[in-house]
């Protein structure tokens, strides 16, 4: 990972973007949770708190020796009530309570009960050494309250600081609001952790000075930490300059550059990244290899870097991930499962300012119009850096998590901005290979609007990555199925992302065409269970919702996607594919699943297609046949034909059917099948089942036209669909005038129009 950070820093240092700035390896960010701000007073007892939100913690430094020795923020991991006191607090009563009865089984507890064996705050024996000898010797008044906190805070053994807090804590969980609550009892008793049964208080807190009127600024603000930082870089080079008189090989051959230069000794720096938390540049583990000590190389000597090489990455690192570059310069990639993200970077060398959602554009899930909008942004603004260089490079690296003292570089990447222009439009051409496609949906997105209609929009990558490592399982009697995430697929990082950028690789011929039709197969291996699920459900959303929820969705979506955008990259086109004998397969099934629901509310509910209520069967005429549909074609179309003939001589003979736009539309898809030139294929490929799915998932045709076949329901959802385009493209017309961007839902279209009707 060094050399590939190296040649980040230098790219950035040719821009002249890598600024002096204060930064030193032992002063790091606390971290984004919630956390309890404890004031001392000159006595050293905790008189006052109150609680920081996680954009607040995130803010505040402190100083640690890697992930040790803490100061002056404190994670307290152990309860600070004997366990007798622990064991007797009821968790089930604690889950069960509301505010006040927990403000009451917190005021119970015993206070003086306090654990005689505290030992996590403190100031441990190295801050207190290095950080000692430095306000010692600094003048800086911007220290004073550093210092006033040094002095006071508890040592070992100081059970009277203890005491204190814990009253404090009991007193302030009287008038105490959810939040701060449920920081005083993970405090005071803990909670109970499921793998070991012990219980944790695993709360952050972060110290300061009650008389700040007294001092230029608290412990806590900006102004101390750059005068920290200062303070140790002075203190340090004096240090340097003792050590290079007594040691004469002070410089050496850099690993990294191969040109002679001061060479790092103590250790490299362990810099805190967004999404990956603490990362060690370069560590060793000299214990488990003997042979390493043997030879001399332990830490710094194993790998040999310049002391102002490393500085200089960490300085690339920090001025690519800082907060306001976020979806510019870097982005959350979903790793494993989801559970440990990946870090993205992605920047333009010219201009790494640049203000495009440059990664964002190359590693979001996509999914919604905000995408399709940030991609329009970034693709306007490279095209302007197109005209000027076409071959500007665009670098990207993608780090992952492998443990938490590991992090690795899983992707890197450098291409031009021309190669990056031309993958990301066949991409977005790819997403429009498909005929016309929706659902009827009742969520709400996360600013509380109702979301009534879903559609496929562009995937992003990361929602192709997540797909891959999808699994789902059909529930044939009871809705929808169970979706898991898996640990691994068969398609790697690298791969998904030669398929969306091949121009970067000069992938073409037969070596893209195997790539290609590998990840169609992954798609429709994994996709098969909830395409079916998703089509077999829909004939219910006239009456209620789709029973798919908004991530079984999402995904299901992606994957029709990911197929038109597969089948487009082979050269098969949506003019051609719908002309074919599966893709009309799969529209008779989906026409037959009309039918039967018709026949189902009339006859077997014995309802009315204006009010019915009752349930469904789980399987119609269509879904019952998909399976088949996919293995043996010709013999689910004879199957078809026996199958549907009782619900079409029922159709024509019942007038309250209404069902004549269906037989219409069942007669031309019968004359088009007759029509086309291929028969049906002897062994089904992934083709083939790609264009089945679509057939069956895709929208009628008189749904979308209001002729003379189409349905009452059809037209009525037409009508709305059309209300719902115009609507969001007024709205996108207004903000263009007022001179911002459209501001698109999360997921699907807002019908709020029909939400007044």
């Amino acid at each position: 990972m060094l050399n590939e950070l190296y040649a980040l820093a230098q790219t950035l240092e040719k821009q002249d973007m890598l600024e002096e700035e204060d930064i030193h390896r032992d002063v790091h960010r606390a971290g984004k949770s919630e956390c309890l701000y404890v004031l001392l007073n000159a006595e050293g007892i905790p008189v006052r708190i109150r609680v920081l939100e996680k954009e607040e913690t995130k803010q505040l430094w402190l100083h640690s020796k890697g992930n040790h020795c803490r100061f002056p923020a404190i994670r307290v991991q152990t309860p600070l009530l004997t366990e007798q006191v622990q064991n007797a607090f009821s968790e089930e009563a604690w889950e069960r309570a509301d505010l006040q009865e927990k403000r009451d089984q917190i005021g119970a507890l015993d206070e003086e009960a306090v654990r005689p064996d505290n030992k996590d705050i403190q100031i441990r024996p190295w801050s207190l050494e290095q950080l000692g000898e430095v306000l010692k010797e600094s003048g800086d008044a911007e220290l004073e309250a550093l210092r006033r906190l040094i002095s006071r805070f508890p040592r070992e053994g100081d059970f009277r600081f203890y005491t204190a807090f814990c009253q404090l804590l009991k007193r302030e969980a009287a008038s105490a609001g959810e939040t701060e609550l449920m920081l005083i009892k993970s405090l005071l008793v803990g909670k109970r952790e499921g793998k070991t049964g012990k219980r944790v208080a695993s709360c952050l807190c972060y110290f300061d000075i009650d008389e700040l009127r007294e001092v230029e600024n608290p412990v806590a603000s900006p102004e101390t930490e750059r005068a920290l930082i200062e303070a140790l870089q002075k203190a340090q080079n004096r240090q340097k300059e003792q050590e290079n008189k007594d040691w004469e090989n002070a410089e050496g051959i850099s690993a990294l550059s191969g040109t002679r230069v001061e060479l790092i000794r103590d250790k490299y720096p362990n810099p805190t990244w967004p999404l990956l938390g603490a990362v060690y540049l370069f560590s060793n583990n000299s214990g488990a290899s003997p042979c390493l000590s043997r030879y001399g190389m332990q830490g710094t000597a194993m790998f040999s870097a310049g002391e102002a090489q490393v500085q200089q990455m960490c300085r690339a690192i920090a001025f690519l991930t800082q907060e306001d570059r976020k979806r510019k310069t870097w982005n959350q990639f979903w790793g494993t499962a989801g559970k440990h993200p990946m870090l993205l970077l992605a920047w333009l060398e010219d201009d790494p300012k640049c203000e495009a959602k440059l990664a964002c554009a190359v590693g979001d899930t996509g999914g919604t119009a905000v995408y399709e909008n940030i991609c329009r942004q970034a693709m306007d603004i490279l095209e302007k850096h197109s005209e000027k260089s076409p071959d500007a490079p665009v670098h990207m690296q993608l780090f992952e998590t492998l443990d938490p003292g590991r992090k690795q570089i899983a992707y890197s990447r450098r291409m031009t901005v021309g190669q990056l222009l031309r993958d990301m439009t066949a991409w977005n051409n790819g997403v429009r290979n498909l005929p016309p496609m929706g659902m009827t949906v009742f969520w709400k997105n996360r600013n509380g609007e109702r979301v009534s209609y879903w559609k496929p929009y562009s995937p992003g990558i990361g929602a192709f990555h997540i797909l891959l490592r999808t699994k789902y399982r059909s529930a044939w009697g009871s809705g929808a199925g169970r979706l898991q995430d898996c640990l691994g697929c068969a398609i790697t990082v690298q791969e998904t992302y030669q398929i969306f950028l091949p121009g970067t690789y000069e992938a073409e011929g037969a070596a893209m065409r195997r790539l290609v039709h590998k990840c169609l197969h992954q798609t429709m291996e994994i996709g098969s269970d909830l395409l079916m699920d998703m089509g077999r459900l829909r004939p219910h959303d006239y009456a209620r919702p789709h029973p798919f929820q908004e991530e079984p969705m999402r995904r299901a979506f992606t994957a029709v996607s990911m197929m038109g955008i597969l089948l487009y990259k082979l050269g098969i086109y949506r003019e051609d594919y719908m002309k074919t004998k599966m893709f009309l397969l799969g529209r008779m099934l989906h026409l037959a699943d009309r039918l039967h629901k018709n026949y189902c509310i009339i006859v077997r509910n014995q309802e009315t297609l204006q009010n019915y209520h009752k349930s469904l069967p789980p399987q119609l005429a269509g879904s019952s046949l998909y399976r088949l549909a996919e293995k043996h074609p010709a013999q689910a179309m004879g199957d078809y034909m026996g199958r549907i003939q009782i619900y079409k001589d029922w159709a024509k003979a019942e007038p309250q059917s209404r069902s004549n736009w269906i037989l219409s539309l069942m007669g031309e898809t019968m004359a088009q099948m007759a029509q086309a030139e291929e028969g049906w294929p002897v062994k089904v490929s992934d083709i083939d089942r790609a264009e089945l799915a679509i057939g069956y998932l895709a929208n009628l045709p008189g749904k979308e036209s209001g002729t003379a076949g189409s349905s009452p329901e059809g037209e009525a959802e037409a009508e709305k669909e059309g209300r719902q385009s115009g609507a969001e493209e007024g709205r996108q017309t207004k903000a263009k005038e007022a001179g911002r961007q459209p501001e698109a839902e999360e997921n699907g279209t807002v019908d709020k129009e029909a939400d007044k009707e």
